[in-house]
């Protein structure tokens, strides 16, 4: 093999500039083109030799034969190549076959080069992938993704994306192809008004579409590996909601009396909205779905591989009450036929209807809207409000990721969140009673009680006790800790005239009209019987509660809370008194 840059003869031209110079005489004239050129003059002196500006690889190759091929002008890249080349004749003699290096390197040399290496056999055809134009290889891959079973409509919308970006980056061959360019363009298109997921979708359909290619040995390296995705939840254009129970029950409802719309009747169109609220179903399931896939005697949908997204097939349940009325509707179908026969890739604009009709928004006041697919994340949402654990919901929703259920088809629905903080326990601090032990807001000695305060004692509390005794102890039912040393409270003296005041109505247990009752009934004037669970308290001027009414406070059975906290509210300003 040798490198070298092949020499010609011209005519020497009249008026050509003798130089005489080291190794030889030189001439100097203008070509045809009115360049000044110089030459080295021939031993006759009457013709001009010239080296041409490109550099040439000679060699033999495996079958013996002188090959000859057009390197470029720069000496040092033209080495480089003439060192590829010797590589892959190696390669081709021994038998060992392309290696990945060496492939790379073949691939970054030009276009006639590798078209005359496959010519003569040393390169196979997968190797000339790059000087095939792209749509040739986009028709492969599109065979590829139809011999797979793809659908028709992922292998239109892919190559489609395909085609489009090539044709806006003018990548005419898979060598053209630079992730500069790719990236300049998705940039320009997102601020032509494409959300982030549409530029990741044209990104991704690019992308496995390189992949393909170095599965197949086409290439050896993507040379957009460098691009990343974005993310999508910093540019969320459509944004889901859950309906409520309420609104849901009325959609169906709505949907199930009105007319024919959409090539499916009220009917129909309540049983597919029912289906994929209660079974997840997706708009291609409902599409594929026949009358062979509904088990009666399992009560549940069996999805075949071939008809399912994930491709592995899937068994889900039915609900007694909905299996009942989907046999009936399908009663009179063979079982090779559709369930919805009617039934069109339009399901968001039926759905907009059929929520115009029930007088629901299609879009609510924060932007969210409630479209088809949102009836697949209404059953997530239901299922977590059933309590069903998000495991079981994700193998129903046919998930792969159960981030995907919790976080993306489960919704909050209105007021969960205040019934979630509500039920927390109240952990408001103990109120610290501050008491005086005598009449009118004065105190007394330790220990001492009066005797109406031991007339209410028999008389409020303990109604349905016996009052012959005059400790606790003496009367059966009465827990001893209520009037032990340690926590009983100082009696009221209720001489002092009743005044008019603030009357609280506190749920008691009915008591009897006992002498005791009477005489309290008496002291306290203008207030009914604490029979009828009725208190007078009148304005006070203390900043302190009383003896009495803490009295009442602390030993009035079955108080309420409520009623607690507003007394002792009122108490602590001096506003009530007994």
């Amino acid at each position: 093999m040798r490198t070298f840059r092949p020499s010609y003869t011209v005519a020497r031209p009249q008026g050509a500039k003798v130089l005489d110079r080291v190794g030889g005489r030189w001439v100097r004239f203008k070509n045809a083109r009115g360049q000044e050129v110089e030459g080295k003059l021939s031993k006759s002196g009457k013709r001009v030799r010239f080296e041409t500006k490109c550099w040439y690889c000679e060699f033999e190759d495996y079958l013996g034969v002188l090959r000859r091929v057009k390197l470029v002008t720069d000496e040092t890249a033209s080495q480089r190549m003439a060192g590829t080349l010797q590589d892959l004749l190696n390669a081709k003699s021994s038998g060992m076959g392309i290696g990945r290096d060496l492939q790379r390197r073949l691939e970054g040399l030009p276009v006639p080069i590798r078209k005359d290496l496959a010519a003569w056999g040393l390169l196979g055809e997968k190797a000339l992938a790059a000087t095939k134009p792209i749509t040739e290889l986009a028709a492969a891959y599109e065979a590829s993704l139809r011999a797979r079973e793809r659908s028709a409509r992922h292998v239109t919308k892919t190559i489609g994306d395909v085609l489009l970006v090539c044709s806006a980056c003018k990548f005419v061959f898979f060598s053209d192809i630079e992730a500069g360019r790719v990236e300049t363009y998705l940039k320009k298109r997102r601020e032509d008004g494409i959300s982030y997921r549409r530029s990741n979708a044209i990104l991704m359909a690019l992308k496995t579409f390189v992949n393909w290619l170095i599965e197949n040995e086409y290439v050896s390296k993507s040379p957009i590996e460098s691009l990343k995705f974005l993310n999508v939840k910093e540019d969320r254009r459509l944004v889901r909601r859950a309906l409520e129970v309420d609104e849901l029950r009325r959609l169906l409802t709505v949907t199930a009396a009105s007319g024919e719309r959409w090539g499916l009747t009220g009917h129909e169109r309540y049983l597919v909205y029912r289906l994929t609220i209660e079974a997840g179903l997706r708009r291609g399931d409902l599409l594929a779905l026949k009358v062979s896939a509904l088990n009666w005697d399992s009560l549940c949908i069996e999805l075949s591989a071939a008809d399912e997204k994930s491709g592995q097939g899937s068994t889900i349940p039915l609900r007694l009450d909905t299996a009942a009325e989907l046999r009936a509707y399908v009663a009179n179908k063979v079982p090779t036929a559709k369930v919805f026969e009617g039934l069109t890739h339009r399901t968001a604009e039926m759905l907009r209807d059929d929520l115009s009709e029930a007088g629901i928004p299609y879009i609510d006041a924060s932007g969210r809207r409630f479209d088809f697919h949102a009836l697949r994340a209404e059953c997530g949402t239901l299922l977590a409000e059933a309590g069903v654990p998000t495991k079981t919901a994700q193998v129903i929703l046919r998930h792969s990721d159960i981030n995907l259920t919790a976080n993306v088809y489960t919704h909050v629905l209105r007021g969960r969140e205040a019934q979630a903080v509500a039920s927390l326990p109240d952990w408001s601090p103990q109120v610290q009673v501050a008491v005086k032990t005598g009449t009118d807001n004065q105190a007394t000695s330790s220990g001492e009680i009066s005797p109406k305060s031991e007339l209410l004692r028999k008389s409020c509390f303990f109604a349905d006790e016996s009052r012959t005794g005059t400790n606790a102890d003496e009367r059966p039912g009465v827990p001893e800790s209520r009037f032990s040393a340690d926590n009983e409270v100082p009696r009221p003296d209720l001489k002092s005239p009743a005044r008019k005041g603030v009357r609280v109505q506190i749920p008691s247990r009915p008591l009897c009209n006992s002498p005791e009752n009477q005489a309290l009934t008496e002291a306290s004037k203008d207030s009914p019987s604490p029979a009828g669970g009725n208190l007078v308290f009148h304005s006070g001027s203390g900043g302190e509660i009383p003896a009495d009414l803490a009295y009442l406070i602390g030993a009035w059975p079955d108080l309420s809370p409520a009623v607690h906290t507003e007394i002792l509210r009122l108490a602590k300003q001096g506003k009530v008194q007994p």
